[in-house]
């Protein structure tokens, strides 16, 4: 087994170790993918009406591989998790007969009928009280 030094520095700085990970290739991929996910989940929200709250996650794994003469490859993965877009949901009544309909079958439907012309609100000059507007007709 091989020996390790004693490092009384501590440890060190993650930040360092992201930014020179894969010759710079870790931060950029991570940046890129913190970029592409809060841009996601803004228009996202902003498409819900602006107040809306959703989630993303950025999920980081980092593979180490060491060997018995010292050396570590270090690879990594990362996973976006959009969450879904949201719609409405339908509505949807089950018939004696088992079917699905969007009407609801217990309800009664009224007989419309389509206005012919819309009439026109007139005032009379010589009168302030409410009986003085009349309608007529167009």
């Amino acid at each position: 087994m091989a020996e390790t030094a004693k490092d009384d520095t501590g440890p060190r700085s993650f930040a360092k170790f992201a930014h020179d990970l894969g010759g710079g290739d870790f931060n950029e991929d991570m940046s890129t993918a913190q970029h592409e996910l809060s841009n996601y989940l803004q228009d996202l929200s902003l498409n819900l009406g602006g107040n809306a709250k959703v989630k993303g996650k950025l999920s980081i794994d980092i593979i180490y591989e060491y060997d018995a003469r010292g050396n570590v490859s270090i690879d990594w993965n990362h996973k976006l998790t959009k969450p879904p877009k949201k719609r409405a949901k339908a509505q949807a009544w089950v018939t004696k007969q088992g079917h699905l309909v969007f009407e609801q079958p217990r309800q009664g439907k009224l007989a419309l009928e389509e206005v012919g012309s819309r009439r026109k609100v007139r005032e009379d000059d010589d009168r302030d009280d409410l009986t003085a507007v009349s309608y007529e007709p167009r």
